[in-house]
């Protein structure tokens, strides 16, 4: 009977041609990372997933990761420095459907994905900073090394490819991710206000279905009546947003809220102390959160929708 570490051996040998092969056997790293320590990786790339090769399987209580070597191509590197076309070392959910607090089917990690990378080199090697879903994300399209300047800043750069695409096609996920991103890496990132200001610019997209979940952030970012509800209904127009479940079901739970906020005073004053709250978002320590509440507030109640232009 062949003992299970002689396959691994053989794995990593044939696989990678590489020493240090034990490493693939400590066990993934799958502590809580935050958004500022994800910008704040050594390395920060883009690039397309040309290849994976799966390695030996990790399992704990009810997760399952599986070692892999994932090949990116055309890099462009937002921080650090990395080859045009660089192998990294990492741990995945080789399933799409991995359970519920890890591996959702948005960001299941697939050949041919134009994807974001933080990651760290460990002599000539490269791994993510934590594996799992923290290690990328999906981009909100294909972007070039063109599509950047020496001048801007890292932050803006990773939230930017995240959420605003650079040029069509738009990555087929992004409507569907662009609730979980705002929350979760763009407002830590960026702050509320920029966050908005992102939204807002999606609104204008070619993409009704883009328009339409942008919509839909936007309302349950701020609990007000915003603008975008005056093109619900509308899909076929410039910026018209589909009446759908999601956003039907979103009209119907605020509609009380809406309703008792459509005056601009009223609004200003409630949106004020929800965003002041310290049992709300964590931002990055960057962030002056008193200034960025103030500005959230203001650009919010500036786009209310008008009063009787929309309909629960």
């Amino acid at each position: 009977m062949i003992h299970p570490s002689f396959l691994v051996g053989l794995w990593c040998a044939a696989a990678l041609s590489l020493s240090n092969c034990q490493r693939f056997q400590t066990p993934p790293r799958l502590s809580s990372i935050t958004a500022e320590q994800l910008a704040q990786a050594p390395i920060v790339v883009l690039g397309r997933v040309a290849a994976i090769d799966w390695g030996p399987v990790w399992a704990e209580n009810e997760r399952t990761l599986r070692h892999a070597l994932v090949t990116i191509s055309n890099t462009v590197s937002l921080s650090g420095k990395v080859p045009a076309d660089v192998s990294v070392s990492c741990y995945l959910y080789q399933s799409p459907y991995a359970p519920p607090f890890e591996g959702q089917a948005y960001n299941h990690v697939a050949i041919n994905q134009s994807r974001i990378f933080f990651l760290e080199k460990r002599g000539l090697r490269y791994f993510g900073i934590r594996d799992g879903d923290a290690l990328s994300f999906r981009t909100a399209s294909v972007f070039l090394s063109s599509d950047f300047r020496t001048s801007d800043l890292l932050v803006d750069s990773i939230v930017r490819v995240l959420i605003k695409p650079a040029r069509d096609p738009i990555d087929s996920g992004l409507p569907d991710r662009v609730s979980y991103l705002s929350a979760n890496m763009v407002d830590p990132l960026v702050g509320k206000a920029q966050g908005l200001r992102l939204l807002e610019g999606l609104l204008e997209s070619r993409s009704v279905s883009l328009r339409t979940r942008a919509c839909e952030s936007i309302l349950y970012s701020t609990g007000l009546p915003h603008r975008c509800l005056e093109q619900v209904g509308s899909p076929q127009g410039p910026y018209g947003i589909e009446a759908d479940a999601s956003i039907r079901h979103c009209l119907l739970v605020n509609a009380a809220r809406f309703a008792e906020n459509q005056e601009i005073g009223r609004a200003r004053s409630f949106l004020m102390k929800e965003c002041e709250s310290p049992e709300k978002d964590q931002f990055a320590s960057w962030i002056d959160q008193r200034k960025d509440c103030s500005d959230f507030v203001e650009l919010a109640v500036s786009h209310l929708a008008r009063r009787g232009s929309y309909r629960y």
